[in-house]
């Protein structure tokens, strides 16, 4: 009596299930996981812009000189800019503490209704170029925020305030306000 030996590979019927769970894994994760990357972006440029003013106020004070970080809309980048001859303006001479350019997708911009994305810091060129400047001390001249969004509708504000302390938070839009994390016993919503 000769046993047969057992096959090793699918068949069809097993190999047409597989691609259809695939299918609807992709179907259904494909768009959440875009959103996630989405978000993480959005989130990580937000908590970068919060480094680079936390570096900023920290060199200000360490050096005994006013340094600013200059936001400039169509370039899409921000600069940290050292008044190295203490002159308390940033010349095109000044050392740069550090340049980040905005990722692909991520603009900045604020909801429709409150169109400013530097929002209560000097600005000029129409609105298009402002500056935080942090004294000797710490202290902001300005208290604002520099607000970042990407093209679902998320909106987030890296917000400088007091003037005193500049102290440095990230809030989100939400529609009728801007919200830290947890404010409010709720999380923030995404787009």
């Amino acid at each position: 009596m000769r046993r047969s030996k057992p096959s090793s590979g699918f068949t069809l019927l097993e190999a047409i299930v597989v691609v259809a769970l695939l299918a609807i894994v992709a179907t259904v994760g494909g768009p959440l996981l875009l959103r996630l990357v989405h978000r993480g972006k959005l989130e990580g440029t937000a908590r970068q812009t919060a480094i680079r003013l936390r570096m900023a106020r920290l060199e200000a004070i360490k050096q005994s000189r006013p340094t600013a970080l200059r936001i400039d809309r169509p370039a899409r980048e921000m600069v940290a800019l050292f008044d190295e001859n203490g002159d308390g303006s940033f010349d095109p001479g000044e050392r740069m503490l550090g340049r980040e350019l905005l990722p692909s997708g991520l603009d900045f911009r604020a909801p429709d209704d409150d169109p400013a994305p530097i929002a209560g810091f000097p600005t000029t060129s129409g609105g298009d170029v402002g500056q935080v400047t942090f004294a000797s001390d710490g202290s902001v001249d300005f208290a604002g925020g520099i607000r970042i969004a990407d093209r679902r509708g998320n909106f987030l504000e890296v917000r400088v305030e007091p003037r005193t302390t500049a102290r440095i938070e990230i809030r989100k839009w939400d529609g009728a306000a801007w919200r830290a994390a947890g404010e409010g016993g709720t999380a923030w919503r995404w787009y």
